[in-house]
């Protein structure tokens, strides 16, 4: 390694903070879901909240102080509840498509470029609470929400008049969170009824898309609910493992599904168990069918709805942050978990984060070239609102006083109930409000934050 790399122990600090609505009447507003841009480099972000939706990266001001550059901006007229997005991209173009979804049982799918809805797609029976794009199909997207259902959708043209593909239906509950994995052939699911759910998800879009009668999968390939004994409100992949999260709950938990292994042949849809009254059931395994790994220590997450962020690169350190109820934000590197050591005497070679993006999909053009220097006015689905307003807080760097680094003692990574502390604790100046959501930048220079009372933060690294 030259002494002019990166350091892969380094962790973020804070670059810059500030409320974000559109007017300064509204700067109440509460931003509930964020997601970075996956398909380039560049590192552009979308927020939703109510009725807003803004994409922005990143920028300098005329003075040369932090800002960000808004790069586009949406309201809905008809969702006040936006609480979901994802990226996709157009099929024929390339451009970058943000879908978005919330308070009523449909999904918008917004153009960047072009500044439009591009289209709705219309099917679920009530409110969406979660959104994902498949990792190995840019137009391929799954919902979640309180009609119980697990839904997968395709942007293809061929199949706009039946765009739905898939039905997932074994929840007891909503659906309140969903995520891929890296595969793009299981799909985990947590609702409010405390349940974990794997599915096994076919090759999509297969010989069915398009029809009026979608295919229905009755059964996960395996289902928990004794891992939390709360809503599950975040989920993801980490290679085979499991991370999760129940509301109210100051853990996030690491863990195992006993057999599964995703280099294996994928097991037919008639192994899924059927024993509906069971508390855990699992095609992998006939009888320890789980394992808790370890838990992560989340201080005063009081509220539901507050979900954490999951970096994976190749050769990167994969990285764990969620912020709590008073803007706090907690760092975990997880490759120092892995072995056991403090960074100066980690072996830094040995840093080898498996890649969870398609580096097949061939990214379209910087997003940035295209909509440099546009501060757009908020662009309605029906009419054209007012400029958002950005409110500066505090600038500049985090003082030390205000930011935490711990080492992880090896002892406690024996213990599966043990809640280990963060590396890293940083503490937003002057403010106290929840953090919603975090997302990484797709190379992991940035983390973008994104939280009630309109706050809107960002974290880097490695002088970006």
């Amino acid at each position: 390694m030259t002494s002019d790399a990166p350091d892969p122990f380094e962790l973020h600090s804070l670059r810059h903070h500030f409320r974000l609505a559109d007017s300064e009447a509204n700067a109440k507003h509460a931003w509930y879901d964020i997601k970075a841009y996956p398909y380039s480099k560049d590192a552009i972000f979308a927020a939703v909240g109510q009725n807003q939706t803004i994409v922005f990266s990143p920028a300098k001001d005329e003075s040369g102080k932090d800002s960000i550059e808004i790069i586009a901006a949406f309201e809905d007229e008809e969702d006040t509840s936006l609480n979901s997005c994802t990226w996709a991209q157009d099929q024929n173009t390339g451009n970058p498509l943000i879908c978005v979804s919330g308070g009523v049982s449909t999904i918008k799918v917004l153009d960047v470029y072009e500044k439009k809805l591009a289209r709705t797609l219309a099917g679920s029976g009530e409110a969406i609470q979660d959104l994902a794009t498949s990792p190995l199909n840019s137009m391929v997207i799954a919902s979640c929400g309180m009609d119980r259902d697990v839904r997968i959708w395709t942007l293809d043209y061929l199949h706009i008049r039946q765009p739905m593909l898939l039905i997932c239906r074994g929840h007891r509950e909503g659906v309140m969170s969903i995520a891929w994995h890296s595969s793009g052939r299981y799909l985990l699911s947590g609702g409010k009824d405390n349940t974990i759910n794997l599915w096994v998800i076919p090759e999509l879009p297969d010989t069915t898309a398009g029809r009026d009668s979608i295919p229905v999968l009755q059964y996960p390939h395996f289902s928990t609910s004794a891992i939390h004994s709360d809503w599950i409100d975040c989920l993801m992949f980490h290679h085979d493992l499991i991370i999760s999260k129940a509301a109210r709950a100051p853990i996030i938990v690491l863990w195992m599904i006993n057999g599964f292994n995703s280099k294996q042949p994928v097991p037919d849809k008639y192994c899924a168990p059927t024993d509906r009254e069971a508390q855990t059931r699992s095609a992998f395994a006939q009888e320890v069918c789980f394992q808790r790994l370890l838990q992560f220590k989340i201080p005063e997450t009081n509220y539901y709805w507050m979900r954490f962020g999951l970096f994976h690169h190749a050769a990167k350190h994969p990285l764990l942050v969620m912020g709590n109820s008073v803007g706090r934000l907690f760092f975990w590197d997880l490759e120092r978990l892995e072995h056991w050591k403090d960074p100066s005497e980690a072996d830094l070679n040995s840093a080898k984060a498996s890649s969870f993006r398609d580096d097949s999909v061939p990214p379209p053009p910087s997003m940035t070239t295209r909509a440099a220097g546009t501060r757009t006015r908020p662009i309605s689905i029906a009419s054209s609102v007012s400029s958002f307003h950005q409110e500066p807080l505090a600038r500049g760097r985090q003082s030390p006083m205000r930011e935490r680094t711990t080492t992880v003692p090896p002892s406690d990574l024996q213990d599966q109930f043990a809640e280990l502390k963060a590396h890293k604790e940083i503490k937003i100046p002057k403010e106290r409000f929840d953090v919603r959501q975090v997302a990484f930048s797709p190379e992991g220079e940035w983390v973008a934050a994104a939280g009630d009372n309109g706050m809107i933060v960002l974290f880097s690294r490695w002088g970006a």
